[in-house]
């Protein structure tokens, strides 16, 4: 490369090492690293995790079953929803790996008592002492009324 760059180029005419410190080049060192970043839309599942190249991210379970805008920048993954970041977890190497913070899940089971406490059957407050050989009669009434209505039923022998 000396012995090229000290001879005439032919088509600036001009010798390239004479013409290098003209050229106010910076070092590559001086410039700062290109950030790479991606962004994926996904669904929040509804066991609150959301899914990344074949990885899975937990998010907060209020956010269940919500899109979400996932960003990955440098190694780390940023899960917003409606513009505001909700949490951040560090790129996960490989595949079918889980990155799971306890804190999302905060909270989720009293929520969940709480939501389904009205929703619970009625439990049956009759308590009867049967023997062991006996059977208890009752009217067919009490059957309709447990089935929720009277049922059509007809038998034939």
């Amino acid at each position: 490369m000396k012995k090229v760059n000290r001879l005439v180029y032919g088509t600036t005419f001009e010798i390239p090492a004479d013409r290098l410190p003209e050229e106010n080049l910076r070092s590559i060192t001086s410039i700062p690293p290109y950030l790479i970043k991606r962004y994926e839309e996904r669904l929040i599942s509804k066991d609150c995790y959301v899914s990344l190249y074949g990885n899975r991210y937990s998010v907060p379970w209020q956010y269940a079953r919500k899109n979400a805008g996932v960003e990955v920048i440098d190694h780390r993954v940023l899960i917003a929803v409606d513009g505001t970041v909700i949490c951040e977890h560090p790129l996960l190497e490989g595949r079918h790996e889980t990155s799971r913070k306890k804190e999302h899940f905060e909270g989720l089971l009293k929520a969940i008592r709480d939501e389904t406490h009205g929703k619970m059957p009625p439990v049956m407050t009759r308590i009867t002492t049967v023997s062991k050989n006996s059977v208890e009669k009752r009217s067919l009434s009490e059957y309709d009324q447990l089935c929720g209505g009277e049922m059509d039923v007809h038998t034939s022998t």
